[in-house]
This record gives C-alpha cells, sequence and structure tokens, in this order.
C-alpha cells in the first residue's frame, strides 16, 4: 500500500476569515478527527463577537467543559517540554507576538517523565520534537490527543495567545 504520511493539522487564517485546510495523517486514525462544524461553528462565533486583544488571562466558557478558551499572555520558556492531552484536543491560536511551537507523535516521543495527571489533562515527555511550527498572528495550530506538542519554545519577546480546549468524546 505504501508509505502512510504523517503529519498534523494546520489550519491558517489568511485574513479574509477563510481558512485554509492542510491535513496530513495516518490513514488509520484521520476519520476519528476532523471537527466537527457545530464545534468550530462556536469556536468562530466566539472569535467573532470578542476583542481578543481585550481578553484578560485565565479561562473563558465557550460551552460549559466541552470547549472553552485559555488566554496566555508571556514570554517563550527557555526548556520548553512536549506534552499531551487525553480528554481535550488543543487548538493554539496566535494573537500577538511570534510562537514556535514543537510537534511530535506521542508514540515518538520518548519516555514519559511526568506520568498523566487527570485533573490537569496533561503529561510530558523527555523527547524532542520532530518539527517546529511557527505562528504569526492569526495562526491556528490544532493538537490532537495523539499528538505531543512544546509550546513557547521559542518566538517574540511577547505572545498573548487562545488555546482552546475541545473535549474529545
Amino acid at each position: 500500500m505504501g508509505r502512510l504520511f504523517r503529519l498534523k493539522m494546520l489550519l491558517i487564517a489568511n485574513g479574509t476569515g477563510e481558512f485554509n485546510n492542510m491535513i496530513l495523517d495516518n490513514l488509520s486514525v484521520l476519520n476519528k478527527k476532523l471537527f466537527n462544524a457545530a464545534v468550530l461553528r462556536k469556536i468562530l462565533n466566539y472569535l467573532k463577537n470578542t476583542d481578543l486583544m481585550a481578553l484578560p488571562s485565565g479561562s473563558h466558557e465557550i460551552d460549559g467543559d466541552n470547549i472553552y478558551a485559555v488566554v496566555f499572555e508571556g514570554a517563550p520558556v527557555k526548556a520548553a517540554r512536549l506534552e499531551a492531552h487525553r480528554r481535550y484536543i488543543d487548538a493554539h491560536l496566535l494573537v500577538s507576538g511570534r510562537e514556535n511551537i514543537g510537534w511530535a507523535p506521542v508514540k515518538k516521543s520518548g519516555r514519559i517523565s511526568n506520568k498523566y495527571d487527570s485533573k490537569k489533562d496533561v503529561m510530558f515527555f523527555a523527547g524532542r520534537p520532530l518539527c517546529l511550527l511557527t505562528l504569526n498572528p492569526g495562526d491556528l495550530a490544532v493538537f490532537y490527543p495523539s499528538d505531543a506538542h512544546a509550546p513557547l519554545c521559542g518566538g517574540s519577546r511577547r505572545i498573548k495567545k487562545l488555546i482552546f480546549k475541545i473535549r474529545v468524546n
């Protein structure tokens, strides 16, 4: 059957309100990963009706614990670690600055350095990213439970971003 493609969804807003989709993944799991239209509409409606620059740091409810946004303002960290989640998809939307995010599939992220914390829905890995994404304002990177990612591993001195947490069914 040949090689299966691997990479993850990276949605990049092109400034017109339209989204260009790039999906490159393992065909055996792709059907489990696509957003449903109702979730995407809720997020887009939230973005349309929210002044992102004025939004304070912290958690903001969109649809109970099914969808919420975490606003982060700060600087990249020197020792960013790969992390992954089990209960939520992360969609990182950069509002200002520039951010580098490392990525690797969970299966290739090395040993678990901090085991899964069910309250925080996070585990950390000792491995290194296999690739680096650079986000600019308006860019959105989506990380599924099979994706380990190292946010804030480089970029501007200060950034502002929203991390949409989307419950996995």
